[in-house]
């Protein structure tokens, strides 16, 4: 039954995203998508299959809540922080929503370590933290390329805001 919640949370995030109103264009909620979900298992296969710093408990059910995890959670949690930042004006407003993101996504993580999907070795919590920091930003600083791009080569419908 506990582990439902993170169903449960999978389930509401995609309603959310899917009902609130978007203020990106779909170009670039579909690169956001794409460079999140290659950003994110790159680093879950790097620290779990390469190096085997975490390693996921062999029973079906912790595969399927580290996979909902890695390919549903937090490249939904991307994309509505940048959605969310993008409706901002503020530096600081974008800054505190995307400290939000990041602590967020190590919430779920320490969680899922709690519940014993995963388990350290020759790791700890600061490693994933700088890790998950290191993941948003090198997507914010594609994102940003993207987003001049995108402009340099004439596309003027691209929200490029600051």
């Amino acid at each position: 039954m506990k582990y439902m919640i993170v169903v449960d949370i999978t389930i509401l995030m995609i309603i959310t995203f899917f009902v609130i109103k978007k203020s990106l264009s779909i170009k670039n909620l579909v690169f956001l998508f794409l460079m999140s979900e290659f950003v994110v298992t790159s680093y879950f296969s790097i620290v779990t299959a390469n190096k085997e710093f975490i390693k996921v408990r062999a029973e079906s059910q912790f595969v399927i809540l580290s996979e909902i995890f890695k390919m549903i959670i937090t490249p939904l949690l991307y994309l509505l922080t940048f959605e969310f930042a993008s409706r901002t004006v503020s530096k600081w407003r974008k800054t505190v929503i995307g400290v939000t993101c990041i602590v967020v996504v190590y919430g779920f993580e320490w969680r899922l370590v709690q519940l014993n999907v995963y388990n350290y070795t020759n790791w700890n919590e600061w490693k994933s933290l700088i890790g998950i920091t290191t993941n948003f930003l090198i997507i914010y600083l594609s994102y940003r390329l993207f987003k001049w791009v995108t402009r340099t080569e004439g596309d003027n419908n691209n929200d490029f805001t600051n």
